[in-house]
């Protein structure tokens, strides 16, 4: 629903109506000067979403924006002896005139405040902007600056107007264009200018784009951090509202509530009745969230609605449901006030929520009370869809319980089976939180049918129950499980609940063997592949350079080029075996094979290692290990891959230099070096807080790895088979490296490929970027040229190295990854 409640504030006014109206006391808060909309912040999101999408087209729809940007200007050679003198004076008029005439208005209108805003977003609007233009030219691929350029002298030159994305951030601020003629004017001024700057070859249409762009989302950032204008109504507006619904009121009180204000209503015929405040802003939020349960789940999510429809909404939804005897607020009328739809309908008297009264006040009678509202509900196709604890209300001052269902405005007409049995297990799941798991059951056999209380446990899940109803299982996680249990029998082979954290129906059976019925849509692991596939696109359409790719695979002797490509596959099996070794569970071995598959996918979206590692956490958990031994088996992997790595270039040194020097020596210099790294790490090791600071985070971590390996050391196979694979794992990577040199005619010893391979991969971890993207190509092309080889071959090699042992294997990543997560093994 919206957000939360708004702090009381009370302050008590009086406002008299036209002629002899009475005086109407309301107590309200006070009007807040500002407010943050929801709506600008949506705006932003949405205009850097088109600043991506900008940045996209001019990178891979190159052809096309430049056969349109040479449309548009081939006009140029006809009309710029005609604009080209007038197109120079708008764009100083735009730049300078424009927001000095806007700061102006405002400044006499005593918008002091706004003006200033507005100045100070067009500040951030050319420095944003400048910062854009500078890092494009310095970071961004030939392709993306070609397509936000326009050719002079011969050569593309980079267009992105500064000027218009200050004049687009201030006016953003200054208000709609609707509200303030000068506002309206300058934005005509503005998209006369970018046709004409586009016409005589001024700039280019995706760069004109860009800075419209990136200036409207500065202004909205800034509009929705300082604030507006609130358009809401409060006190006497809503008195104006109630008059204009028929109603006179004589005291308008506000009262606490989550969600949309609430107000208790008293008219000069003496009837108490509520106000419904619905505030457009907060209904954007609430659009929103529906929006995305419609998306993510199946049926049980509520659609959107905008604030009259809700209204509309309410109204059939209580007519119909008291058409049937249920407790229902009436409502009386529907009024708009400013931006809020104020709705006039009942109170529930004496009616207390289930949330307030104490167990012992929850009588068998009102038990039954509350199936019968539910089931008369039901009858007449309504399901409400929200039932907690603080919408069941119930009125004890008479001698028969009187139960009201209120909130009605995410319930729905011609509900499905599937939602009615939905609102049955939120009804269940409540009322065991107020009596009890065995009173809740036992009220729900004498009013369900046995077949319909045992199709509840297969809806007792998180995802089904409104947000109020999962915060109070967040202190009592056990009553799922004891519902399940009370409906279908104990959960098969379990003490308990299932491990914190399972997804349901993740590989469960609750109930006895109930099948959960799937509601999650996109769930998490679909949002998981979905944003990973999204960051995978974005991070290969901008940093990829195409013809780069294409000249070193064509220089380059393609059977190394082979050789490369299958020794980076074997980098797959050696850290598999690595995993098989050490694992404390038994792990198949192509099944540990095709997670290391899937983790070069799920490295493009994360610092390098930290993705790959998640993901081996993941499928020792889905085999039954504690997260906590599986942290400690992953970074007893890692330790493993350093130690031997370490190993191995102290052997790969002594082969290399046998010949030339049968008895290796220790230089002075390295001697020197080693004391100067013992001496610091004691020194920093006497001050106190990074000795607490080690003890909290390396010793947990140490604790928990030291028991894996004293079993390690009673198993010699599996040390030697862990040693194995990294030594496999390590091997596959230099030899890659070497391949890729030797494709186009450069040998190097087997130390100075490790050196130079083992520096790139230490900086791609240092650096943290998606794959290691940027900082591992620059530490190897770095390395190679410190060994002598020549730019362009160091360049070539490693482009040829990434490609073969990095991006051709992100396809086989992706489709391992989907076959995992279809067999239920990630």
């Amino acid at each position: 629903m919206a957000g939360p409640a708004e702090p009381p504030r009370p302050e008590e006014t009086a406002g008299r109506g036209v002629g002899a109206r009475p005086a109407v006391t309301i107590l309200d808060d006070p009007v807040p000067d500002t407010v943050h909309d929801p709506t600008d912040a949506i705006g932003v999101g949405l205009s850097l979403l088109g600043v991506a999408l900008t940045m996209f087209l001019a990178s891979f729809a190159h052809g096309t924006t430049t056969g349109l940007a040479a449309d548009v200007q081939g006009l140029d050679g006809l009309l710029r002896q005609f604009v080209i003198v007038p197109a120079a004076i708008l764009e100083r008029v735009v730049a300078l005139v424009v927001p000095l005439v806007v700061l102006a208005e405002l400044v006499l209108r005593r918008a002091v405040r706004q003006a200033g805003t507005s100045l100070l977003a067009g500040v951030v609007g050319i420095v944003l902007c400048s910062v854009v233009v500078v890092g494009l030219r310095e970071i961004g691929t030939g392709s993306l600056v070609r397509g936000l350029a326009v050719t002079r002298d011969g050569g593309p030159e980079l267009t992105v107007p500064v000027s218009l994305s200050m004049v687009a951030a201030l006016l953003t601020v200054a208000g709609p264009r609707g509200r303030r003629r000068s506002v309206a004017w300058s934005w005509g001024a503005v998209w006369v200018t970018v046709g004409i700057s586009l016409v005589t070859a001024q700039a280019a249409p995706l760069g004109s784009a860009l800075a419209l762009l990136l200036g409207r989302a500065t202004g909205l950032a800034v509009r929705y951090l300082v604030g507006v204008r609130t358009d809401r109504a409060y006190g006497t507006e809503l008195a104006d509202a109630v008059r204009r619904a028929g109603l006179e009121p004589v005291s308008i009180t506000r009262r606490p509530a989550a969600g949309h204000r609430r107000y208790a209503l008293v008219t000069e015929d003496g009837r108490h009745l509520e106000l419904l405040v619905l505030d457009g802003d907060r209904q954007v939020v609430a659009t929103l969230s529906r929006l995305w349960e419609a998306v993510r789940l199946r049926e049980v999510g509520a659609p959107p609605l905008s604030a009259r429809e809700t209204a509309e909404h309410v109204v059939a939804l209580t007519s119909l449901v008291r058409e049937t005897g249920a407790g229902a607020p009436a409502v009386h009328a529907v009024a708009v006030a400013r931006d809020s739809t104020v709705i006039v309908q009942d109170e529930a008297g004496m009616a207390t929520a289930l949330a307030q009264l104490p167990p012992e006040q929850v009588t068998d009678e009102l038990l039954h009370r509350i199936w019968e509202q539910l089931r008369r509900v039901h009858r007449c196709g309504v399901a409400h869809r929200g039932l907690s604890s603080r919408t069941v209300r119930a009125d004890l001052s008479g001698p028969v319980p009187r139960v009201w269902f209120t909130h009605w405005e995410s319930g729905t007409v011609a509900a499905s089976e599937l939602l009615r049995r939905a609102d049955l297990a939120q009804m269940l799941t409540l009322l065991a939180l107020r009596v009890g798991t065995a009173r809740a059951v036992a009220s729900a056999r004498n009013e369900l049918a046995p077949t319909d209380l045992r199709a509840l446990a297969a809806l007792l899940q998180p995802v089904a129950l409104p947000r109020a109803t999962r915060e109070e299982l967040r202190r009592r996680r056990e009553v799922l499980t004891e519902l399940r249990a009370a409906l279908v029998g104990p959960e098969p082979g379990a003490d308990g609940a299932p491990e914190a954290g399972a997804a349901p129906g993740a590989g469960t059976t609750p109930g006895g063997g109930v099948e959960p019925v799937r509601l999650v849509r996109l769930g998490g692991r679909q949002a998981f592949t979905v944003t990973v596939a999204a960051v995978a696109v974005v991070v290969v359409l901008t940093t990829v350079n195409l013809e780069d790719i294409s000249a070193a695979l064509t220089r380059g002797d393609w059977r190394w080029s082979v050789a490369a490509f299958a020794l980076g596959l074997l980098t797959f099996a050696g850290v598999a075996t690595t995993y098989v070794a050490l694992s404390p569970v038994r792990l198949p071995f192509w099944r540990a094979v095709r997670v290391q598959v899937a983790a070069s996918f799920v490295a493009l979206a994360a610092p390098a290692g930290l993705g790959p590692a998640a993901l081996n956490v993941r499928m020792f958990t889905r085999r039954g290990v504690a997260t906590a031994l599986a942290l400690a088996t992953v970074a007893l992997v890692q330790v493993s891959q350093f130690a031997v790595t370490v190993l191995l270039l102290v052997v790969l040194s002594v082969l290399s230099g046998a010949s030339a020097a049968p008895v290796p020596t220790t230089s002075p210099a390295t001697l020197v070096t080693l004391a100067a790294v013992v001496g610091t790490v004691g020194a920093a090791l006497l001050i106190r807080p990074l000795r607490e600071w080690l003890g909290r985070t390396v010793l947990p971590v140490v604790r928990q790895t030291w028991p894996l390996v004293v079993t390690l050391g009673s198993h010699p196979r599996r040390l030697a088979l862990a040693v194995l694979g990294n030594a496999v794992t390590s091997l596959g990577w230099i030899l890659a490296l070497y391949c890729s040199l030797a494709s186009f005619g450069e040998h190097l010893t087997a130390i100075q490929v490790a050196i130079v391979y083992f520096a790139g991969n230490a900086a791609g971890s240092v650096v943290p970027t998606p794959g290691g993207i940027g900082s591992i190509e620059v530490a190897l092309i770095a390395g190679l040229t410190a060994l002598g080889v020549g730019p362009g071959v160091a360049v070539s090699a490693t482009v040829l190295f990434r490609v073969v042992t990095f991006w051709v294997q992100i396809p086989l990543g992706w489709v391992t990854l989907r076959h995992l997560m279809r067999r239920g093994a990630l």
